[in-house]
């Protein structure tokens, strides 16, 4: 019964995250705070990922947080949709930060996970910072998407280095 609850729950909080109601989605995870029931990475994953939508970075730090402290492990998922909160609230030492702790624990980035830092950059301004970024996407022999591409493009363009740019495009035409 415990089980079937985390998981309604988890479903009425992805719900309020597609409808970008981020503040219902916190109703909803005080209430299961309230409750005896277990949360999981699967609930944090859910609510963090409705304030992702609706821009509230501190939140989504304090979730991420709280997590931790709850002993409950964080995933890609989770750690790519507070780097993206980031991403939107121009938070691109913060993006950097977590990235760092990811690159030392066990794990894994993903495209998701490089894209949202490379944007996270292009927003502060940081072109070589993403280009950097971007860089590791081919070392860690991970697929391109669009996204990162476009990210680095614009930083890249931003930092007045159109020879980057021209090679991106190359990259891009290469790899579909």
């Amino acid at each position: 019964r415990a089980e079937s609850d985390v998981i309604t729950c988890s479903s009425a909080i992805s719900a309020c995250e597609k409808a970008s109601a981020w503040e219902n989605s916190m109703l909803l995870f005080d209430l299961l705070l309230q409750s005896a029931l277990e949360l999981d990475t699967i609930i944090y994953s859910a609510v963090i990922s409705a304030c992702e939508k609706g821009g509230e970075w501190q939140m989504a730090l304090q979730l991420s947080s709280m997590m931790a402290q709850s002993k409950v492990e964080s995933d890609t998922v989770t750690r790519s949709a507070v780097i993206t909160t980031f991403q939107k609230g121009s938070k691109w030492q913060e993006a950097l930060q977590l990235f760092s702790a990811m690159a030392q624990s066990s794990l894994r980035s993903n495209t998701i996970t490089f894209s949202s830092l490379i944007r996270a950059c292009d927003t502060g301004g940081e072109w070589e910072k993403a280009s950097h970024t971007f860089s590791v996407i081919a070392r860690e022999n991970l697929e391109f998407n669009s996204i990162a591409v476009n990210a680095a493009i614009s930083a890249h363009e931003k930092g007045g280095e159109w020879e980057e740019v021209l090679q991106l495009f190359v990259v891009m035409a290469r790899d579909g």
